[in-house]
């Protein structure tokens, strides 16, 4: 029998099979009663006790690394054997107690034991079952020998940490082995992962946590080096959520994660809402920095300008896109200025360009919403632009070319608004010489018609006639989604 749990000890090694564990551990509890027993007296106390040895040895084997506590009391009762009402315990059975003891919390439970053939020879000449009777007994085992287990360790062990605390975290990982459909889940990381020959695929699939995947036919190579070389796993907190240590039952995550499952953009926001990230360093500091405002009086422009950056803000939080924040302030920054030039002008060309070519994308890095809300604040501000300087933009669209003197006609500040009209609506000089303004009436239709046979886009036209409606005396409201209808139409 202890030949074959040694056995069984060899087979299943690094591997805390349970069946294997379970075997072991119900032969270990016959043995423990074989002294009061005749059969134990027939055996004699000092076979049965290098059996149970063994026995020990080979449960330790199946669960190295681990720090199974269930083997732990087992060591931890035979260890106490001590005294001369114990006169069969000799050195050997204290040396393989404490071998066991080592096996257990192999390299403080950063290792375990491989399942290589040169791993089996070697943990056999380490573990032989032939232990001496006091340190200098070498008859029939070189003591030695007994440290060749270090040839069969193998670093198995998954580190888990917070990429942003830095810190080592609890996650639960799953495995899917070769040949199966599903994953296994395993206790909860860090803890010692299966053979990796017997694995096709290792998940990180926490719910408090990004998924991190690695796969045998993309990048396993870099899961065998970190384990090599004892290095931490680096994983995302998910926004909203705690560590297990913190919420353990994941209350607090839940309430919060039903604020990061909202589809729709929430246009008021409660900085009660904004409380439950709390937890977050970024988030805690943005807020008492940048968003308390407590015994502070502010203007309405304040408030209105407080309240969209807030709302930017909870967009960045509750979509997990806080790396995303420098990018919305930016671009509020340019919307917002008193003075806009042709480089704000050029970002929001930029991010319309962006983002018509990304509605199909199920999840846009960009919120369209928020985006769309920071074009319709610029397009404002270059209507109103168009309609103080309804005249310096006339004469650029009726000059035939560009030259110096229409630069000395208009101020600097006018010069500068003028420009940044005439780019973002893509406007050219002479395209207003062929309508007659002398009579006070556009007609609208024959100019829409004019403007589509040069192939100008709606939102050309758009701007157009705004121009034409701030000189015009009898103007007809157009709006630019009835342009781009009509010109969709005319295609």
């Amino acid at each position: 029998m202890a030949g074959a749990a040694f056995c069984i000890g060899l087979k299943y090694a690094g591997t805390e099979n349970l069946v294997a564990f379970a075997t072991l551990r119900s032969v270990i509890k016959d043995f423990l009663r074989f002294p009061s027993r005749p059969m134990g007296e027939c055996a004699g106390r000092t076979t049965v006790e290098s059996c149970l040895m063994v026995l020990l040895i080979s449960i330790s084997l199946v669960f190295a690394g681990s720090g199974n506590c269930e083997i732990l009391r087992i060591i931890r009762f035979l260890r106490s054997r001590v005294g001369p009402q114990y006169p069969h315990i000799t050195y050997g059975s204290h040396m393989a107690i404490h071998m066991s003891l080592g096996l257990l919390f192999l390299g403080a439970g950063r290792f375990t034991i491989s399942q290589t053939p040169e791993s089996i020879a070697a943990l056999v000449c380490a573990f032989f079952p032939k232990f001496p009777i006091h340190s200098n007994d070498n008859r029939y085992h070189l003591q030695a020998l007994r440290h060749l287990y270090v040839l069969a360790v193998e670093p198995r062990l998954f580190l888990p940490r917070d990429i942003d605390t830095n810190k080592l975290c609890l996650a639960n990982i799953s495995v899917l082995e070769v040949g199966a459909t599903e994953l296994r889940r395993l206790p909860i990381a860090p803890c010692i992962l299966p053979v990796l020959s017997t694995l096709q695929q290792v998940v990180v699939d926490d719910e408090n946590y990004w998924p991190v995947c690695f796969e045998r036919s993309r990048n396993w190579d870099q899961l065998e080096k970190a384990l090599e070389m004892s290095a931490p796993i680096d994983i995302k907190k998910r926004t909203g959520c705690l560590s297990h240590l913190e919420d353990p039952d994941r209350l607090k995550s839940m309430l919060a994660q039903t604020l990061t499952m909202e589809q729709s953009i929430c246009w008021q926001i409660d900085m009660n809402d904004l409380q439950q990230f709390a937890s977050e360093r970024m988030v805690k500091q943005f807020l008492s920095r940048c968003l308390d405002t407590k015994g502070t009086d502010l203007s309405p422009p304040e408030l209105m300008k407080r309240h969209q950056v807030m709302l930017l803000f909870y967009n960045a939080v509750v979509k997990d896109r806080m790396h995303f924040l420098p990018v919305y302030l930016t671009l509020y920054d340019h919307v917002t200025k008193s003075m806009p030039n042709n480089i704000d002008v050029w970002q929001m060309k930029l991010i319309d360009a962006y983002l018509s070519r990304s509605q199909e994308s199920e999840h846009p890095l960009i919120s369209v919403e928020l985006i769309q809300m920071m074009q319709e604040l610029f397009k404002q501000e270059m209507e109103d632009s168009t309609r103080e300087l309804c005249l310096p933009l006339r004469e650029f669209l009726s000059r035939r070319r560009l030259d110096p003197s229409y630069v000395t006609t208009v101020s600097g500040p006018d010069l500068q608004r003028a420009f940044c009209v005439i780019n973002y609506y893509n406007l050219l000089p002479n395209m207003l010489n062929g309508v007659d303004l002398s009579t006070g009436t556009v007609n609208y239709m024959r100019l829409l018609y004019e403007f589509r046979r040069l192939n100008l886009g709606a939102h050309t036209i758009f701007g157009l006639m705004k121009i034409l409606q701030s000189l015009a005396t009898e103007v007809v409201t157009l709006d630019e989604a009835a342009l781009l209808a009509y010109t969709m139409g005319d295609q």
